[in-house]
């Protein structure tokens, strides 16, 4: 199962502002990534030309990878049901999920990424109250996380 984890994988899309072109995609070497990862990957990649295979994808990363990926793997799916299906509550449930899962892998970084994505839904949704108390409650996960580096 070795290789490039999901984890890494997201940070690469994160530090890319989560864009990959055709060309940045179909160059990036898969050999190099652990299962989980590679699947990761193409569903980051269909997702965001709103391609349905992404789903399978993310299938695919949530089985067959660590608690880890399943973890980076449920909040990418949460930003496609958002994003794809126009579904907010089920991006907002989702994003609890992950936020949950995060806590439990001790992942500060998941976690706040988490909290501000539901932040992000809430803001879109016109309901300010809710974006702000997960907007600060990301702050304080962050500032934490800086705290211990």
């Amino acid at each position: 199962m070795g290789g490039i984890t999901v984890r890494e994988c997201y940070r690469y899309l994160k530090d890319s502002e989560c864009r990959l072109s055709p060309e940045e995609f179909f160059r990036f070497d898969m050999s190099l990534l652990s299962e989980s990862a590679r699947a990761f990957m193409y569903a980051a990649f269909l997702g965001q030309g709103g391609d349905g295979r992404a789903l399978a994808f993310i299938d695919i990363a949530k089985n067959r990878g660590t608690a880890e990926d399943c973890a980076y793997a449920r909040h990418l799916e949460g930003a496609l049901a958002y994003v794809m299906s126009k579904n907010p509550e089920e991006a907002i449930s989702i994003g609890k999920e992950v936020v949950d899962l995060a806590r439990d892998l001790a992942d500060e970084e998941l976690e706040g990424d988490a909290l501000m994505g539901i932040s992000t839904i809430y803001e879109d949704m016109g309901d300010a109250t809710a974006a702000k108390t997960y907007e600060r409650e990301a702050a304080r996960v962050r500032e934490r996380n800086r705290e211990e580096a």
